[in-house]
């Protein structure tokens, strides 16, 4: 659904999306002009609209940039996106008309991009990671006195955490804003039970800035709307708009939404029952975990262990070059102080044997007894790739599928520049 939406914009500018680009189809000008990168460049309107209707949320980002130079300049319009939002439009503005685009080869738009940049023509090369989904960047070579606007929509469906839901606008202009604008609507079916501002770009000195008004009981109306006066020195202002909001909730099937053949089902009842569950935290204790990224985990752990409930059961697994564990025990004053002295004893030493520690962690006996199987829960955390053992993904990720009888739910956590995040992908969705 979301590639379907990416096929747009922009004959005049190079889009990289992910590994697909555009290309420019602009006849060029006649005589080449070089490109520098521009230092006097200025954001003239900087302005995002959030519109959120039943939890979907489609903003729009508009920014006019100018160059007031005598030469062709190069500036960066970069976005971050909400690692769950799709762009579903992208349209760039230039003499007065829209221009959009055709999907091309990420080599042949390079160098489509390169040529129009030498020509000093305007055009764009537009760069999402395919990892890093969060970050959108356009590189625009801006002609002479010359101003381009770009018109970003993406969209996201809002997740509901602890409570609330939360709307997060990222404020990235990177150049001096003239004018700025965060404007955002929430229409509900529901009466907003939950209203709160809970960061602003630039930091608690410009909490005055956002004005909140209400429509009735089912409309919010939030605007950001900095003081230039107020403004840092350079004119730059960057940070996050964070909106957590929820509706009145009662005893009921919730709320369905219909369109186009699809419906979302939203429902989050009040006051059930707790059930008991067994968790699992596999930690990777590995050398290269030596130093304040084992010393988080730790602290993390204990935190942990707090928050668990009465009835539930807990195993403690750490792995490196071998797999050792605390042994399955039941939520209980006793049994955390167990746990505690269990965790200040890890040390990192060896390699990484992901498949070993996996393997011990569905093969502990979950059944407490009478009470019958209970829930499985795995949180696997690592930093690395495997090294030790079987280290062929898909060799991994198949002993993952056969010993996974029970149906065990497995949540991986990678950090760091070398943990391998597309095999802890797989072994969550236990895809192979």
């Amino acid at each position: 659904m979301r590639s379907a939406k990416l096929s747009w914009i922009i004959p005049w500018c190079v889009l990289f999306f992910g590994w697909r680009v555009v290309e420019s189809t602009l006849p060029p000008p006649p005589l080449p002009l070089p490109v520098s990168i521009g230092q006097d460049l200025e954001i003239v309107t900087y302005h995002i609209q959030s519109l959120v209707i039943s939890r979907y949320a489609v903003t729009t980002v508009t920014c006019r940039i100018r160059n007031p130079a005598l030469d062709p300049q190069e500036a960066t319009f970069s976005i971050l996106l909400p690692v769950n939002a799709f762009i579903s439009n992208l349209t760039i503005e230039a003499g007065g008309r829209n221009y959009t685009s055709l999907v091309r080869e990420k080599e042949e738009a390079r160098r489509t991009y390169e040529k129009a940049k030498f020509r000093g023509q305007n055009t764009a090369i537009v760069h999402q990671k395919e990892r890093e989904t969060s970050r959108f960047r356009v590189d625009v070579s801006v002609s002479e006195q010359d101003e381009v606007i770009f018109y970003l929509t993406y969209e996201e469906l809002l997740e509901r955490r602890l409570g609330v839901y939360s709307h997060k606008i990222n404020v990235h202009p990177g150049y001096p804003v003239l004018d700025m604008l965060v404007d955002v609507t929430i229409h509900e079916t529901r009466d907003i039970s939950v209203l709160s501002v809970e960061k602003v770009p630039g930091g608690d000195s410009f909490r005055n800035a956002v004005t909140e008004w209400r429509e009735g009981g089912k409309t919010a109306r939030l605007q950001y709307d900095p003081d230039r006066e107020l403004m840092p020195k350079d004119g730059v202002i960057h940070g996050q708009l964070e909106v957590h909001y929820d509706v009145q909730r009662a005893l009921d099937a919730g709320d369905i939404q219909i369109e186009d053949g699809y419906f979302v089902h939203f429902f989050a009842p009040i006051d059930l029952q707790f059930t008991p569950k067994h968790i699992t935290f596999l930690i990777d204790t590995s050398q290269s975990m030596l130093g304040h990224k084992l010393v988080q985990v730790k602290d993390a752990l204990r935190h942990i262990l707090m928050d668990l409930n009465a009835g539930d059961t807990f195993n403690i697994i750490h792995f490196s070059s071998a797999s050792y564990k605390l042994g399955t025990m039941r939520y209980t004053g006793t049994a955390v102080r167990k746990a505690k002295k269990f965790i200040n004893n890890l040390h990192a030493d060896g390699g990484t044997n992901i498949n070993d520690g996996l393997r011990v962690a569905l093969e502990q006996e979950n059944n407490m007894g009478a009470e019958g199987v209970r829930p499985h829960i795995i949180i696997m955390l690592t930093d690395g790739q495997a090294t030790v053992g079987i280290t062929r993904s898909d060799n991994i990720l198949k002993n993952v599928r056969e010993r996974n009888k029970e149906g065990a739910s497995i949540f991986c956590l990678g950090f760091g520049r070398g943990a391998d995040m597309n095999l802890l992908e797989r072994i969550a969705h236990q895809v192979v």
